[in-house]
């Protein structure tokens, strides 16, 4: 950008006030004055090769894996939100069947030997079926939590994608400035 002298043409211009702020906001971000943020940018405006297409195109392609993005975080935060109720329901199950099967014991307890026989293979018999439950239901989470960590690294990786190609993009534009 060459420098203004004072011997530089002097223009008045008329802007509404939104537009002054937005350049006094621009100048400022850049470091320089309003004149020199006008300047500047009327330059590049008459330097640019920039193929409006070719831009359009890319920021439509941008604004595609965004959306794109987006809808897979919701439906990461949904399967995570789901996976949560899942775990908590488990929980409170378990909890409530190791009640159940410490009532059972006690009454159990309280009666004749025999009776307490039956009872107690009863309840190892509850007990294996429980664990066998909870380890089904165990496995279940895990294969939910290891879609869920598959799901974070895919977003991960889209996120590292996008963000280079903002880059590029960025680039793109100063090479064409």
């Amino acid at each position: 950008m060459a420098t203004p002298k004072q011997t530089d043409p002097q223009f008045k211009l008329r802007l509404t006030q939104s537009l002054k702020e937005n350049i006094e906001r621009s100048a400022e971000k850049n470091n320089r004055s309003m004149n020199a943020e006008i300047v500047a940018r009327l330059e590049d405006s008459f330097g640019s090769n920039v193929d409006p297409k070719a831009l359009s195109e890319a920021y439509s392609m941008v604004d595609q894996i965004k959306e794109r993005l987006e809808r897979e975080w919701t439906y990461f935060e949904e399967q995570t939100r789901k996976f949560e109720e899942e775990k908590e329901e488990f929980r409170r199950a378990m909890s409530e069947k190791r009640d159940e099967l410490a009532l059972l014991a006690w009454e159990r307890r309280s009666a004749e030997r025999e009776r307490l026989s039956l009872a107690k293979a009863r309840f190892e018999e509850e007990k294996l079926e429980a664990r066998q439950r909870w380890k089904e239901r165990l496995e279940r989470v895990q294969e939910r939590e290891r879609i869920a960590n598959d799901m974070i690294q895919k977003f991960r990786d889209r996120e590292n994608e996008l963000s280079e190609l903002v880059k590029k993009l960025t680039r793109n534009i100063e090479n064409l400035s």
